[in-house]
């Protein structure tokens, strides 16, 4: 399934964020601009700030999985990155790190 959801304008290897909001940010960047508008870009960047203060999508090991649900478009969208400096996370009140 993923593999028709992400293509290579979709996937950036080296995110230069070092907070979740800023990699959110990018990663909503990189969503299809023919598909999405800028202002539904910015409302699914809202979404994905808002779930990520009502309960962390950090599972762990490094990764962090940030994802909403944005009724507006007519197919799923996704967008991958990797942070080699990693991103802090709050989880538990301790500043994790995904990358």
């Amino acid at each position: 399934m993923f593999q028709q959801l992400l293509h290579e304008q979709t996937i950036k290897n080296s995110l230069e964020a070092r907070t979740f909001e800023g990699a959110f940010a990018e990663l909503t960047a990189l969503l299809p601009p023919l598909a999405i508008s800028s202002r539904q870009k910015s409302q699914i960047l809202e979404l994905l700030l808002q779930r990520e203060l009502f309960d962390s999508t950090f599972v762990g090991n490094s990764l962090a999985i940030p994802h909403c649900f944005f009724g507006n478009l007519p197919y799923p969208v996704c967008a991958l990155g990797i942070s080699k400096k990693g991103i802090a996370y709050p989880s538990s009140g301790n500043p994790k790190l995904a990358h």
